[in-house]
């Protein structure tokens, strides 16, 4: 197995993630002034059905990948991606027929025309394909081809959108959904032939049933992502159908700003898995404790201080009708920023093959998530759809640190270790809603937060050296 540069990878998979975060939030000026709020809560309602669909394109075989790569080695990866590409064909054609007989139910839900929700279907398809293409690249180290189809697709798709959107007459949703359409067409049509291409390259083939292989790892996998869609997108579905189109397009524009946190950590995240995997199959636990705990006081630090910035930067990058987001956007990014913490425990049941509790875990709280949402939508609308996902983020990472450390066992990190970073989050929170109209006070907070980083890095210094050299 090739040892894997964590830092270079890290800086990598961080710089295209923010490339493309940061040509998301660069526009939304342009779409925020543009389009009103019902129609940004349209384009919401589509991409909620695009995230519903992303999960049953492919029935989440792509994940599988790492763990291929982990059984079987790196010369079988072309392969096992070439085989799998198959279940997202299928899985495509199935659901365009099952979408077409209830297209009338599906309509009225999502508030949408058919012919834009299987537009949503092929445009997961071809994802779908580029998905499984940059995680090959990702597993054999090759950050350069992984970071050019990732931020192709990104602008493609975001620069398509402001000219379609710029010259809608009215509807100006349909302009930005078609751009992602036709994006994902285009990268994801190179990503499949390119598929074919390095499995044709390479000739190495597996002598098992890649399929089964893959769907007995992914099946659990299919319910852990619908169990996140809960947590994640259902709320903005019951602001639309409680509150309306404009309160839920105001409410899922401010999750772009907490969307920062998820970026941010899901590309550390990317660029850790691969070399956690490699300690962990060394027996180095020990090893593991120390750089986690550095990990995790680096980088909730460094995010806590972009939290007290989100006023300054909603203002800068909003229009004035999207203002309201303040309230919100804080906490869904400290709703993140538990999802960060939920990583380790969860990266630990990967590793052993558990799947099914991360199933389990995550439809529990999905379910809690909604329990939560229609006791607190109606009071405080979408304030209440955020304190109704921070909550059940915070009980999904008690649930995954049990399911490891008692349900698995041998989990390496101790429930200490998680002690602090979690009575630092809440801080944050306090701290942004008492200072909320404290400029100065927070960007003071946010300078000691930043001279802590440094102090960080400083005092580990050894262990960045060490990091640096693997």
């Amino acid at each position: 197995m090739k040892k894997i540069n964590l830092i270079i990878h890290a800086f990598a998979y961080i710089f295209g993630s923010f490339f493309i975060q940061g040509i998301r939030f660069l526009t939304l000026p342009f779409f925020s002034k543009i389009m009103q709020p019902s129609e940004y809560g349209l384009l919401s309602s589509y991409e909620t059905w695009v995230s519903i669909m992303t999960i049953l394109v492919g029935l989440q075989t792509a994940p599988t990948i790492d763990n291929a790569w982990v059984d079987y080695g790196e010369r079988y990866v072309s392969d096992y991606v070439n085989k799998i590409k198959k279940a997202g064909m299928i899985s495509a054609s199935g659901f365009l027929l099952v979408s077409f007989v209830f297209r009338t139910y599906l309509e009225r839900t999502f508030e949408l025309p058919y012919l834009y929700l299987a537009a949503g279907i092929l445009q997961c398809l071809f994802v779908y394909f580029m998905t499984l293409l940059i995680t090959k690249y990702r597993l054999n180290g090759r950050a350069g081809l992984y970071l050019i189809y990732s931020i192709a697709n990104s602008v493609l798709s975001i620069g398509l959108g402001m000219v379609f959107v710029y010259c809608m007459p009215a509807d100006k949703h349909v302009g930005r959904i078609l751009s992602s359409v036709i994006a994902a067409g285009l990268v994801g049509g190179i990503a499949a032939a390119a598929i074919v291409r390095e499995f044709k390259k390479e000739k190495a083939s597996l002598e098992i049933s890649a399929l089964r292989y893959a769907l007995g790892l992914s099946f659990p996998l299919i319910f852990h992502a619908f169990g996140s869609i809960i947590m994640t997108k259902l709320d903005q579905m019951m602001l639309l159908k409680m509150a309306g189109r404009s309160t839920m397009g105001i409410y899922s524009y401010g999750t772009n700003f907490g969307h920062i946190i998820y970026v941010f950590v899901n590309a550390c995240n990317l660029a850790y898995t691969p070399y956690y995997y490699r300690m962990k199959k060394e027996g180095e636990d020990a090893k593991i404790v120390r750089i986690n705990r550095f990990y995790m006081k680096v980088l909730l630090s460094g995010l806590g201080g972009l939290v007290l910035l989100l006023p300054e930067i909603i203002y800068i990058m909003s229009g004035e009708a999207y203002y309201e987001a303040v309230y919100y956007a804080p906490l869904l990014a400290l709703s993140f920023m538990i999802n960060f913490l939920y990583t380790f425990p969860v990266n630990f049941e990967f590793y052993h093959k558990k799947t099914k509790y991360i199933a389990y875990a995550t439809i529990g709280t999905g379910v809690m998530n909604v329990i939560l949402n229609a006791l607190l939508i109606p009071r405080f609308m979408g304030v209440g759809a955020a304190l109704a996902t921070l909550c059940s983020t915070f009980i999904q990472f008690l649930i995954h640190y049990a399911v490891a450390k008692y349900g698995i066992g041998g989990y390496e990190m101790k429930g200490r270790e998680f002690a602090f970073p979690l009575f630092f989050i809440v801080l944050i929170a306090v701290l942004y809603y008492v200072w909320l109209d404290q400029t100065l006070v927070r960007i003071g907070l946010v300078a000691v937060l930043l001279l802590y980083v440094l102090w960080e890095v400083y005092r580990n210094r050894k262990t960045v050296s060490w990091l640096r050299q693997q």
